[in-house]
């Protein structure tokens, strides 16, 4: 194991013992001590990770730095900008419906996204260990065991929680058919052994098919909010009764790598600044990413130690109170807003207009954001039934509070680069955040710190190490 790799376990993971055989393993074990079977996979990508496509399936946005994400900043802009109607940007993501995700390709050159990079170096760990992806763009590949949720990243983990449920009975169905021909022809060689294991294999599939899932970044979250409410946007829909844990029949394990549990500030500060994309591509202004629901999701929650006051004690802001942005000139209601949302509403012909409509589309979001935390953090009831891994980089003095000054004209949001105003981290999440203390239901996840930022810590000695120990029981 890498010398810098540090384990904080509160328990012993137990080794999924069923699962999809391997491609080229036949059902039998790939090495001394390996279970014969292993979980399919299923990659839920982080923010800005994968591409994105328009209602036409053109590619709008490439984190891998091609030249069809080559847009001046301007134009990118409006086109990942969420239409600023409530009725639009919030709506829950329908299975089938188009919502945006391109095609998964592992992007890790080096003008790619360090989230596309960290992506990128997950997918090469699992396929070093023998997981196979589609080969084309569809997830109808007979040999594929690993498949990757390419959804919208700009929605919140609620939004696309339906949409990722026909997402692994798709990816079962691929799992099952592939099992049941291996049986058939076991069946079919008639020698000693074979039938045996042709009825272990229909046993299995009888039981379910379930997913080692891995929730890079944001992705994450949507694991944990599929987990605990299946398919269903938040608990307190009458549909979702019954609902805890609905999850867990579509999961065996999730793995958590670089998951801000407990929010971070760069989501505040993409909001407030917009997000520079790096690479020589440029920033986002806040207009255009002040219209993803994700980012309001991942908001440090009330009263959280990441809103400091000048003496470093903890303020007491509400990020879900709209009044709190309007009256501060906060993201989208910043005076420096107005041109982004000019470019967004071309029709709208005044400042007071834009204005108006901007903060029905804060107010309706901020509620959301909320409720999206509070199904998050939902009481759990009874203890977790599956396995919980988090994995987070410390490599990167990481921001972990935003300064809350309170002055005459309103409160003002400042991000310094004074050492009390950082933690460890990956760059993005704060180990204390990944960690989230008090988010998690007994008996608690197992947490590995890696000594890597975030594109680094997917491709860490010591993560592989795990990997291969969890999943081929080296």
């Amino acid at each position: 194991m890498h010398a810098r790799t540090r384990w904080l376990g509160v328990g012993i993971l137990v080794l999924a013992s069923c699962g999809a055989p391997g491609a080229g393993h036949g059902g039998a074990a790939t090495a001394a001590g390996a279970p014969a079977w292993r979980d399919p996979v299923v990659v839920l990508p982080d923010l800005l990770a994968t591409p994105l496509v328009d209602g036409a399936g053109r590619v709008v946005f490439d984190p891998g730095g091609t030249a069809a994400s080559d847009l001046g900043a301007r134009a990118l802009g409006r086109a990942l900008a969420l239409p600023l109607d409530p009725r639009d940007a919030l709506r829950p993501v329908a299975p089938g419906q188009p919502h945006g995700g391109g095609a998964a390709a592992a992007a890790g050159g080096a003008r790619a996204l360090p989230a596309a990079r960290g992506h990128a170096a997950l997918l090469a760990a699992l396929e070093a260990l023998g997981y196979v992806r589609p080969a084309g763009a569809t997830i109808g590949d007979a040999e594929a065991e690993l498949f990757v949720f390419a959804a919208d990243w700009r929605r919140d983990p609620a939004q696309l929680a339906q949409a990722l449920g026909r997402h692994f009975a798709e990816a079962r169905a691929v799992v099952t058919r592939r099992l049941l021909a291996r049986a058939e022809h076991l069946r079919a060689l008639a020698q000693p052994g074979t039938v045996e294991r042709a009825v272990e294999i229909e046993t299995r599939v009888a039981r379910g098919i379930r997913f080692e899932v891995f929730g890079l970044g944001t992705g994450g979250l949507l694991a944990w909010h599929y987990l605990r409410h299946g398919g269903h946007e938040f608990p307190g829909d009458p549909r979702a009764a019954g609902s805890e844990w609905a999850g867990a029949r579509d999961i065996a394990r999730v793995w958590f790598v670089g998951t801000p549990r407990r929010g971070t500030v760069h989501a505040l500060r993409a909001l407030q600044e917009g997000l520079d994309l790096g690479g020589g591509r440029g920033r986002l202004g806040a207009a255009a990413v002040g219209t993803w629901p994700v980012l309001y999701a991942l908001l440090p929650p009330p009263g959280d130690p990441a809103y400091a006051d000048a003496a470093g004690g903890i303020s007491a802001p509400d990020p879900f109170d709209v009044g709190l942005w309007d009256r501060n000139g906060l993201g989208l209601l910043a005076e420096s807003a107005d041109s982004g949302l000019a470019d967004l509403l071309p029709t709208s012909e005044t400042r007071a207009d834009r204005r108006g409509r901007a903060r029905t589309f804060l107010s309706a979001v901020l509620a959301r954001a909320e409720r999206v935390q509070r199904a998050l953090d939902a009481p759990a009831a009874g203890s977790c039934p599956v396995p919980l891994i988090v994995v987070v980089g410390d490599a990167v003095p990481t921001a972990s509070a935003v300064r809350v000054a309170t002055r005459t004209s309103g409160l003002a949001l400042g991000f310094p680069d004074e050492a009390r105003f950082r933690a460890a981290g990956d760059g993005v999440v704060t180990v204390a955040s990944a960690r989230g203390f008090g988010a998690w239901p007994a008996p608690g996840p197992e947490l590995l710190v890696v000594p890597a930022d975030r594109a680094g810590a997917p491709g860490d000695p010591g993560f592989r190490d795990l990997l291969a120990r969890r999943l081929l029981g080296r």
